[in-house]
């Protein structure tokens, strides 16, 4: 059975598609992550994704598809987006945002299990190509490892577990309120901790939303340009922090 629902925006909030590799742990507490990429000289992300909700052992499973197109390689510090002409997938049309210049999925089902074929048309600083390629989704079975309740005061250590057939790293956010903040692992498996000090911004008495992404990458070059694939899988739980 094949979940090929695509939509704008997924139920996980906030959280960004980063691209990792290198060694350490990240200690960085909120914004968007600047870390090591591990496809560095990429002139695009086009990211396919499955999203896992769980609130209150209730999981539902949902797709997304997005599209980023660079005037610079993605390895840059800050990556400009660009408009890329027409942008499809399996056939079907992204939706183009001015506003960021990204593509976003629509109403129209993509089935993301199978085949992929990318195509862009090309504009500016964008050359035309397509892509086809059979993805490689990251797998989560430790879910049951995410804690139902969290107190501030002691921390949170967090144990990754059950992740397989991953290429990089796996990476944790956190938000509640209006705070948020992320760390992540090399490999797949380890533990994430928060001190009481990282958490001083997050509420208490108030849900905390935890969620785990990982990702696998493609690459192909076309025409001299490298270009880069994503197919990522995130978990969201809906804790409580105390």
């Amino acid at each position: 059975l094949a979940f090929t629902f695509c939509k704008k925006k997924d139920k996980t909030r906030n959280a960004p598609e980063p691209v990792y590799s290198g060694g350490g742990t990240s200690t960085t507490t909120g914004g968007a992550p600047t870390l090591p990429q591990s496809n560095g000289g990429d002139y695009c992300n086009l990211s396919t994704r499955y999203s896992y909700l769980d609130n209150g052992g209730n999981v539902s499973k949902d797709s997304s598809v997005t599209a980023s197109l660079y005037s610079v390689p993605v390895s840059s510090v800050s990556p400009t987006y660009v408009f890329g002409g027409t942008v499809t997938l399996n056939g079907v049309d992204l939706q183009y945002s001015s506003s960021n210049n990204l593509y976003y999925g629509g109403v129209t089902p993509i089935n993301i299990a199978g085949t992929l074929t990318w195509s862009v048309s090309g504009s500016g600083t964008v050359t035309a190509f397509s892509q086809a390629y059979k993805p490689s989704y990251p797998k989560y079975t430790g879910a049951s490892s995410l804690p139902d309740t969290c107190i501030k005061a002691n921390g949170i250590n967090i144990n990754i577990t059950g992740v397989t057939n991953n290429q990089s790293s796996v990476v944790l956010y956190l938000f509640g309120g209006s705070a948020s903040a992320y760390k992540y692992i090399i490999g797949s498996s380890g533990v994430i901790s928060f001190t009481p000090a990282e958490l001083a911004a997050f509420p208490v008495n108030q849900p905390l939303n935890i969620t785990i992404f990982m990702t696998n990458f493609f690459t192909a070059t076309h025409g001299g340009v490298k270009r880069g694939f994503t197919n990522g899988l995130s978990y969201q739980k809906t804790s409580y922090l105390k």
